[in-house]
């Protein structure tokens, strides 16, 4: 049933063309703001082999208040499928 409902949660969230271009914008603030310093923060990251995925979960995990969310709350929060969610936890 959980499932289901997370699937269902999931397919109604259609990304549209100001989504993506919110993105992009995004994207270049970040890329500006973790390059001001000469890309420290950038070869910081790559150095601790974390992907884009692993950050995503252990700040969602850091910021936490008392109890780690669940798997599934976690994968819904991320946008992600339990399986993948699942192998990225296992991963860390």
């Amino acid at each position: 049933m959980e499932a289901t409902t997370a699937a269902a949660t999931r397919a109604e969230r259609r990304i549209t063309a100001a989504d993506r271009e919110l993105g992009l914008r995004l994207g270049a603030v970040m890329l500006r703001c973790l390059s001001s310093d000469g890309g420290a923060v950038v070869r910081a990251l790559d150095e601790s082999g974390l992907n884009l995925i692993d950050l995503k979960i252990l700040v969602r995990l850091a910021g936490a208040d008392e109890e780690p969310p669940t798997l599934g709350s976690l994968a819904e929060s991320l946008n992600l499928s339990d399986a993948s969610a699942s192998r990225a936890v296992d991963g860390l």
